[in-house]
């Protein structure tokens, strides 16, 4: 398998070759989440979806050591690769342009499909058919699309084990390239800017706590510059705004 390099991901594809049928509803906006791949991601690979509202976002992490072996994942000098599409309804639609996929997992895999999720059909068609462009490879912050801690797996435990798959593809890296490498400077390089990288649920955190203490601020300011009173003689006089 050839190199992959080492890229974020972003920009990926929209995937909508004409369908048939009538599409099944988008889910509202939600938060990541795994939808195929292994009960252990970090180490055998995930497919990741999320709706926007219109669409839903795909994104497959797969391991570079479990799928070329340890050797050739220090040459590709980056733990994880992955792939991404935008799915439409219709793409998920079992009588739409992927149809034969769906018939394909119901004849070979007694699944209703139909009875299925929208979200769940995701794994089966991401299996099925090529509607993935890769998106080069990183370290985990750096190719997955939201903290760990964010994206809600399948199994309990599994974000943590993003950051230890980090530590070891690390570890591995200098015990087979040496620490004074270029190779190895430029792997350690990419795992400090991954590790330096804000997560977007963190910054949707920080731009509400900034909010939140602006609109404190703000109160605060305008409660000050409200019109006070004083008593004089049993009658209220007003005397102006408090500066």
């Amino acid at each position: 398998m050839g190199r992959r390099g080492s890229a974020g991901a972003q920009g990926v594809r929209r995937v909508q070759p004409a369908g048939l049928g009538a599409p099944p509803a988008i889910p509202p906006p939600g938060p990541w989440r795994q939808v195929g791949g292994d009960m252990s991601p970090a180490a055998y690979g995930a497919v990741l979806a999320r709706s926007t509202g219109d669409e839903i976002e795909v994104l497959r992490v797969e391991s570079v050591i479990d799928v070329v072996g340890e050797s050739e994942a220090v040459d590709a000098e980056v733990p994880f690769w992955a792939e991404a599409a935008r799915l439409t309804a219709e793409d998920l639609d079992p009588e739409g342009p992927y149809a034969s996929v769906f018939r394909g997992v119901e004849r070979d895999g007694g699944v209703d499909v139909e009875g299925l999720d929208v979200m769940d059909r995701v794994g089966l068609l991401v299996d099925g058919a090529d509607v993935l462009e890769s998106q080069g490879g990183g370290f985990s912050r750096a190719v997955l699309p939201d903290h760990p801690g964010a994206i809600e797996w399948l199994a309990l435990g599994a974000a943590v084990d993003w950051a230890e798959a980090d530590g070891e593809y690390l570890a591995l890296a200098k015990a087979r390239l040496g620490s004074r490498g270029k190779r190895f400077q430029r792997i350690a390089k990419l795992y400090k800017l991954a590790a330096q990288r804000v997560s977007p649920s963190a910054e949707r955190h920080e731009r509400a706590r900034r909010k939140a203490h602006r609109e404190r601020a703000e109160a605060v300011a305008q409660a000050k510059r409200k019109p006070w009173r004083k008593r004089l003689s049993g009658h209220v006089e007003f005397t102006g705004l408090r500066r």
